[in-house]
């Protein structure tokens, strides 16, 4: 399986390298395109509950994965325990180090109302409406 040694916890770095939950997500769609050639985004989307449009972004590294969503990404395939443990703290982590890195602007000098407003607002879009009710929707 794939190696998470890349971070202080292992999940995710500084560099190109998607973070863990997306090379999983990735390793996941392959397998199942392996075993049948038809299969496709869409179907693995349709599987996840996901909007095929998120999914491609989230495997793209355009989009982060919602909590919410990584919770029912988990049930649904069948990763080993730390598998399931892994993915979810890779989620995590990610919106943790966006969260520190708004602060991080919210607090560089000078700060403002209009920063402050910026900020509250940007925290309030990182988990938007779901991607699976965007796929029921």
């Amino acid at each position: 399986m794939i190696n998470a040694t890349e971070s202080p916890i292992g999940l995710v770095n500084s560099t190109n390298t998607p973070p863990y939950y997306v090379q999983l997500l990735k390793g996941e769609l392959n397998r199942r395109k392996s075993e049948n050639r038809s299969y496709s985004l869409r179907s693995f989307a349709a599987h996840l509950t996901l909007d095929p449009s998120a999914l491609s972004k989230i495997l793209k590294g355009e989009k982060s994965l919602s909590v919410r969503a990584s919770l029912n990404v988990v049930q649904r395939i069948q990763f080993t325990d730390q598998e399931k443990r892994l993915f979810l703290a890779s989620v995590a982590e990610e919106k943790s180090r966006a969260i520190c890195d708004m602060l991080a602007m919210a607090l560089n000098p000078p700060l403002t109302l209009t920063h402050l407003k910026n900020f509250l607002s940007n925290f309030e879009a990182m988990e938007g409406p779901s991607t699976e009710a965007a796929a029921r929707g």
